[in-house]
């Protein structure tokens, strides 16, 4: 049992799941404890329902797990194919988190935590209510962003729960969803921008790096070559956006044996696929040359690498 004095100094880390990642979400929590021994986490897992199965596995990782069950069909929330209805489980976490917690990291299922986190959870939001990374690709037009505005991807965010609870933003990401519901193709992620605009402080790229931003230039994620060169090499966390997963045998996102390497720490440990000597050159050839690479994919009629369908 521990005391509040040691509750207080635990670094609170919120996932929120459903029946399609307990096992992802089991690597994201090996990966992070992995890379922060010095660190002690307070880790709090939301789904809608128990799953028998999978959380007995979880406390194998982290005994000292807390599950939260929380419903939310109600709301009818826009869903698809990569976005399930638990990535709005977020959007409530002032409904279900402990009132003693101020202060919050919240990390999707798809990620590897590879750095250690310290200086990312002392960012200073004593007067914000978020902090997230930016995307290089341009927000909403219908939601009212233009080219160039600042949009925020939702896979890392350091929240103030403090301001969030004050401010009541509950409800008014509800009343944003049902104002522009046929516009949210990024679901939740929309609604966090939309709602929270020009009060979102920009973390670095290392903190949610996508896999296929290892295919992008220094400019397109409007930061220097020499940081870039260092995000790419090692990123602190890796996040696999969209369809492109570690886990799909016919995709080979950049990074991929991180994933294999951390799942390796948990019960759901199995071999990584073999990758053929074809795919090997190609990924290669992604990796050393992601510009001619992906010309070549162009003149092939193959969707672009940075195209995550999202």
């Amino acid at each position: 049992m521990t005391t509040d004095r040691e509750q207080q100094d635990l670094i609170p880390v919120l996932f929120c799941t459903d029946h399609h990642y307990w096992k992802h979400l089991g690597v994201a929590i090996a990966s992070l404890l992995a890379a922060n021994p010095s660190l002690r986490f307070r880790i709090i897992v939301c789904s809608m329902i128990e799953n028998l199965a999978a959380e007995p596995k979880i406390r194998e990782i982290f005994p000292a797990v807390e599950f939260v069950r929380y419903n939310i069909n109600q709301y009818g929330f826009r869903t698809d194919r990569n976005i399930t209805i638990a990535s709005y489980l977020r959007l409530f976490m002032t409904e279900f988190v402990d009132l003693a917690i101020d202060k919050l990291l919240y990390l999707d299922c798809d990620m590897v935590v590879c750095g250690n986190i310290q200086s990312l959870w002392e960012t200073d939001l004593s007067v914000s209510s978020l902090a997230a990374v930016p995307e290089p690709y341009a927000g909403q037009a219908a939601l009212g962003f233009k080219a160039g505005d600042p949009y925020f991807n939702g896979g890392t965010l350091l929240i103030n729960l403090k301001l969030w609870r004050a401010e009541n933003l509950l409800e008014q990401f509800l009343r944003y969803a049902n104002l522009h519901a046929e516009h949210l193709l990024a679901h939740d992620q929309d609604i966090l921008n939309g709602v929270l605009r020009g009060r979102i402080i920009a973390l670095s790229y290392r903190w949610n790096f996508h896999a296929p931003y290892a295919d992008c230039s220094p400019g397109q994620l409007r930061i220097g070559a020499r940081e870039f060169a260092q995000i790419r090499k090692l990123p602190a966390i890796v996040h696999f956006v969209g369809s492109a997963k570690p886990w799909s045998f016919d995709e080979e996102p950049h990074y991929k044996d991180l994933y294999w390497r951390a799942r390796a720490l948990t019960p759901w440990q199995t071999p990584a696929p073999k990758t053929k000597f074809r795919t090997q050159l190609r990924e290669r050839m992604n990796w050393y040359f992601p510009r001619f690479s992906a010309v070549l994919r162009s003149l092939a009629g193959k969707r672009s690498r940075l195209d995550v369908s999202r």
